[in-house]
């Protein structure tokens, strides 16, 4: 038994490749696969820690397809990160399994056997993350699990492939990997500003963003998608340069935070100068952000110069947040007509 390079488990099947640096590895998880001893020393770089899951998920799919991937190399790593489909938010995850599971499905009513091994098929991170995607698309009633916790694929499932294969087709597309026919058009990134003073506030707005998330709305992105051991600094760069939509959480805990006035605001308002990145600032808690130059040009929420801190007083903090979620769905619902 050795362990596997890509996902970690240990895995009984693995033969040398003779005169060639590196092994082969059938891995219940990955699949099979060939990697040279030099490339496995580079994905225990940092850099490529946090994205052996890429790896891992590409390499299941060409063995779902009976094709064999490329040897793994350090010539070609970065290649084969940048050609994955990696689906474009928790909605699109969900949707790869519903793809496995019709690909598996013997006819309508077959149920398919799934284990928490599996997380590679919706390119989740770990087997917490495909144990989400799974409750959800129950909770959605796209799939229902039996006693053996294999699953099906309900009517509504069947038709959200259908749905898929179709939106492919219109545009045309002759996709060889069936597991990425829910190729759709990026979804509108919100990245959000705050303070972590204001982490309970950020919870609950993400929590009302979250319902329409997962209708394939919009991704949300938050410092808390940075994984430990990961370099903050640069995902943070990465998330604003990336979004659609900026949502500040204003208190004068965020006001005073050296880093979201030296490093996130001024990025934030060239790109709303230069793009026309849609800025909105939400109003947490009393501060005196009408003295702000930057800020008071911006219309924010809530309208009446109240705080969601006063209004929750009264329990209309929820509301304002549920308006703002619809706010955010009609304007991109609309820029999607255009």
């Amino acid at each position: 038994m050795t362990e596997c390079p890509l996902c970690g488990k240990m895995v009984s099947i693995v033969q040398s490749l003779g005169n060639i640096d590196g092994m082969y590895y059938n891995c219940m998880t990955c699949g099979n696969y060939e990697i040279t001893g030099q490339a496995k020393c580079m994905l225990r770089n940092s850099d490529y820690i946090d994205k052996k899951y890429i790896l891992s998920a590409v390499s299941r799919e060409a063995s779902e397809n009976k094709k064999r991937l490329d040897r793994i190399t350090t010539q070609n790593i970065q290649e084969l990160l940048e050609s994955a489909s990696i689906p474009n938010g928790p909605a699109e995850s969900i949707d790869r399994i519903l793809i496995y599971i019709s690909r598996k499905a013997v006819n309508a009513a077959s149920f398919v056997p799934i284990t928490p091994d599996d997380y590679p098929i919706a390119y989740a991170k770990n087997i917490s993350e495909f144990e989400y995607f799974l409750d959800h698309a129950i909770k959605l009633e796209y799939i229902k699990k039996n006693n053996s916790n294999d699953y099906n694929l309900t009517l509504k499932g069947w038709q959200r492939v259908d749905e898929s294969k179709k939106a492919q087709a219109d545009k045309g597309s002759t996709l060889e990997n069936p597991m990425a026919l829910t190729q759709k058009p990026s979804m509108k990134k919100i990245f959000i500003s705050y303070s972590h003073q204001d982490k309970n506030w950020k919870d609950l707005l993400v929590k009302q963003l979250k319902v329409l998330s997962l209708e394939d709305f919009y991704d949300i992105w938050d410092d808390q998608r940075i994984d430990v051991g990961e370099d903050w600094k640069p995902k943070i760069e990465q998330a604003i340069s990336d979004a659609d939509i900026a949502i500040l959480i204003v208190s004068a805990d965020f006001l005073v935070s050296n880093f979201i006035r030296k490093e996130e605001i001024p990025r934030l308002l060239e790109r709303r100068e230069k793009e026309g990145l849609w800025v909105i600032p939400l109003f947490v808690k009393p501060c005196s952000w009408k003295k702000i130059e930057w800020l008071s040009k911006i219309q924010g929420e809530p309208r009446n110069n109240k705080t969601l801190a006063e209004l929750d007083i009264g329990g209309q903090a929820d509301r304002i947040l549920v308006e703002l979620a619809e706010k955010i769905i009609e304007k991109i619902q609309v820029e999607t007509q255009k």
